[in-house]
């Protein structure tokens, strides 16, 4: 079973949904009054001048659980909660504030604390007129991937600088493509990596995020033939999708490079589509990174599961997986590593239905 749940913002805190299901259209103009919530939401996001990376309530399990019932109880209509089930997906189009929401972690049964992760499948929507504007020849299942692994200099903050010996270590076949940026790695390395054969992206790094006025702005944070960075923008992307063609499955784990809280949603999801994705997995907000850990890095961690999920023969049911288990084990411990800060920030994007 399937539901699409579109939200719109009209006025101040106030929430117009409109919830479709296969039978049709449940309620289009179902109102709802969140109170000071949206304040407190944008208070908490990581980057956005609330709250600090490890100090907001999305890393605090007393404060998490407080402000995810309190948000579950106010945007989540019974209409959705009454078609919630193990077989279920909802796909959520929401823009404005309320992208910035972790809705995965949002309760939606106060007796239990159930999770909107436990109940159904959650999946980001894309505006309708988003399609692919580009077709590779390359077929999905190849096992070949592309993975770019911090590739901007380090007048940004490299990562980590030995990053890429744990993914290289971590690959399978010999067909599976690293690109170890040794000194330069632009967007003509970018063009000849994603010219070759492969079923799959991996973004891992850096990005700069759009404005309200120029959403397209946002980009991945690359570096240039003089040692600084270069910055391949969103606006590029949709501008030339035939020299940087997309494999079926992309993930760009980078700091905001979802960008649902602008109005119109042009930002690096909508490109890798453009570019020939169907299926794009982002992150809403900024991300804690500790190199001193290496690979046992929480965002590195992370970083890792949407690699493994892109490979899995159902990516949305591997990222979910991923995010129950550290669920559980942030019930359980409420350790830093499991916190919703990381696992909270992940969206996935399938390209709409119908596209060519």
């Amino acid at each position: 079973m399937t539901a699409s749940w579109l939200a719109l913002e009209p006025v101040g805190d106030d929430v117009v949904w409109a919830l479709s299901a296969p039978e049709g259209v449940v309620d289009a103009g179902l109102m709802v009054g969140t109170g000071g919530l949206r304040d407190e939401i944008l208070a908490a996001v990581p980057g956005a001048g609330g709250s600090g990376l490890w100090t907001g309530p999305w890393s605090d399990p007393r404060r998490e659980l407080d402000l995810v019932r309190r948000a579950g109880s106010a945007l989540i209509p019974a209409a959705l909660r009454a078609r919630l089930g193990p077989d279920s997906t909802v796909t959520l189009a929401v823009r404005g504030w309320l992208a910035t929401v972790p809705w995965d972690t949002l309760v939606v049964d106060r007796d239990d604390d159930t999770r909107l992760l436990e109940s159904t499948r959650v999946v980001g929507g894309l505006p309708p007129t988003v399609f692919p504007e580009h077709s590779s020849a390359v077929v999905e299942g190849t096992g070949h991937a592309v993975r770019i692994i911090d590739p901007g200099p380090s007048s940004v903050g490299r990562i980590q600088s030995d990053l890429a010996d744990w993914w290289w270590d971590r690959c399978g076949p010999e067909e599976d493509v690293l690109p170890l940026p040794g000194g330069s790695f632009g967007s003509d390395e970018l063009a000849a990596s994603l010219a070759g054969p492969a079923d799959r992206l991996l973004y891992f790094g850096h990005a700069v995020g759009g404005t309200p006025e120029a959403p397209a702005a946002a980009g991945l944070v690359l570096t240039g033939p003089d040692g600084g960075p270069d910055v391949f923008t969103a606006h590029r992307w949709l501008g030339d999708p035939a020299t940087y063609p997309c494999p079926p499955r992309v993930g760009l784990v980078a700091c905001g490079s979802d960008d649902g809280h602008h109005v119109e949603q042009s930002g690096l999801p909508v490109a890798a589509v453009h570019a020939g994705a169907r299926l794009v997995v982002a992150t809403r907000w900024a991300l804690p990174v500790d190199p001193a850990l290496g690979a046992e890095d929480p965002a590195t961690r992370l970083g890792l599961a949407v690699d493994a999920a892109l490979a899995a023969p159902d990516p949305v049911a591997a990222v979910r997986a991923w995010q129950l288990e550290r669920l559980r084990a942030w019930r359980a411990g409420g350790a830093r590593a499991d916190a919703p800060l990381l696992w909270g920030a992940l969206v996935t994007y399938r390209a709409p239905e119908g596209a060519p």
